[in-house]
């Protein structure tokens, strides 16, 4: 027998699940945010600009109307901001069920203002600044004795 091939019919129900996932206003993160939304969770999407993450939580709508959907900003080339995204995070919410790890940015990324010089901010952005978001919530997951962190990687 052949093995099944993965599809997002294999996603669970997400009903009264919390799901954050970062870089979720285009590409990978975006269809992600689609899929997780489709099946029930509140999703918060993790993103730079509150301007894109609302434009994306828009979209989303659009094809599924009923998304429980939210846009928390996060910069994961930014210490200052990812410490921000905690802190709000941990205002707003007792519990976390899942965090996709998905944002990264390419050396064709146009640059934003930051503390840090180009080459630094992208090994910031797609490994250090994952790992401060990861253990900001992890946490949480400890003390509820469950949840789940998935690491999304690109070709790029």
């Amino acid at each position: 027998m052949k093995n099944k091939k993965w599809t997002t019919d294999d996603i669970p129900n997400l009903s009264g699940k919390v799901v954050i996932v970062t870089g979720a206003n285009s590409g990978i993160g975006f269809e992600t945010v689609k899929e997780i939304a489709r099946k029930g969770a509140h999703t918060i999407l993790a993103c730079r600009s509150m301007e894109k993450g609302n434009d994306a939580i828009e979209r989303v709508r659009a094809e599924i109307s009923n998304a429980s959907l939210e846009t928390m900003v996060l910069d994961l080339g930014s210490l200052k901001s990812v410490h921000a995204f905690a802190e709000t995070f941990k205002a707003e919410y007792d519990h976390l069920n899942v965090l996709i790890n998905n944002a990264g940015i390419t050396s064709f990324s146009k640059a934003v203002d930051t503390e840090l010089p180009k080459v630094e901010r992208i090994i910031f952005t797609n490994l250090i600044g994952a790992i401060y978001v990861t253990q900001t919530v992890l946490p949480s997951m400890i003390e509820q004795g469950s949840g789940t962190i998935i690491n999304i990687n690109s070709v790029v």
